[in-house]
């Protein structure tokens, strides 16, 4: 059984072109996201670093 990256609902991410995006929900390999219609696979999508102060 294939293990993906999990993501957490209200999380951003970034997709391949740099594009921030926010988590809605993810089943197994569909990662839906708030901006877009549609799902992504969880290699596609990239955590978004905080910025320590």
């Amino acid at each position: 059984m294939t293990e993906y990256r999990q993501f957490r609902k209200g999380e951003k991410v970034t997709d391949r072109y740099g594009e921030k995006l926010t988590v809605t929900e993810q089943l197994g390999c569909c990662v839906w996201v708030a901006e877009k219609p549609g799902w992504y696979h969880p290699a596609n999508l990239f955590p978004v670093e905080k910025v320590a102060k």
